[in-house]
């Protein structure tokens, strides 16, 4: 990169910092989300195959799933994607010094929040939708969890920003 490039470019990055933290966060989610897919395929149909003719219901009528080579691959791969952003996050995105055992848990409760969060908003979307006609419940169905992704990002760069990736405040 040329030398005057370079100076606009931190010129840009010192004059929108924040701005420029959360494209980094969006772009180590983009980063995230192959290893998340393509880990999940891995278990799912090469370490855990034989595992999926087997199901599992957690809660009767409400957690049930249909294999459960499929429920250990999605639940590690979330785990790992999730992993991945993580230290990311922390190391690269928001340079953060806090002590990483008490960030590890807040990001666990975070994702766990938004877990059951994003699938309150999708659901009510579906809920709301279908009682609207059949062309609206089909839209509602596309639009559910586009809709609650984009909603968690309103409470997930925050909470990422200034809760689990903090940096200890200065001596003075």
């Amino acid at each position: 990169m040329s030398k005057i490039k370079s100076e606009r470019f931190t010129a840009f990055t010192e004059k929108h910092a924040e701005l420029y933290k959360f494209i980094k966060w969006n772009l180590v989610g983009a980063v995230g989300v192959p290893v998340e897919i393509g880990s999940y395929y891995l278990f799912a149909y090469v370490f855990f195959k034989s595992l999926n003719a087997s199901p599992v219901i957690i809660l009767k009528d409400y957690l049930e799933y249909e294999g459960l080579g499929f429920f250990w691959a999605f639940l590690l791969s979330t785990a790992l994607g999730e992993s991945v952003g993580f230290v990311l996050n922390r190391k690269f995105t928001f340079a953060a010094d806090a002590n990483p055992a008490l960030s590890i848990f807040l990001h666990f409760c975070m994702v766990t929040f938004s877990i059951f969060a994003t699938t309150w908003v999708g659901m009510e979307i579906l809920r709301i939708s279908s009682g609207m006609g059949e062309t609206i419940a089909y839209y509602g169905e596309l639009a559910a969890r586009p809709i609650s992704t984009i909603a968690a990002t309103a409470w997930l760069y925050p909470l990422n920003r200034f809760v689990v990736h903090r940096k200890k405040k200065p001596k003075e």
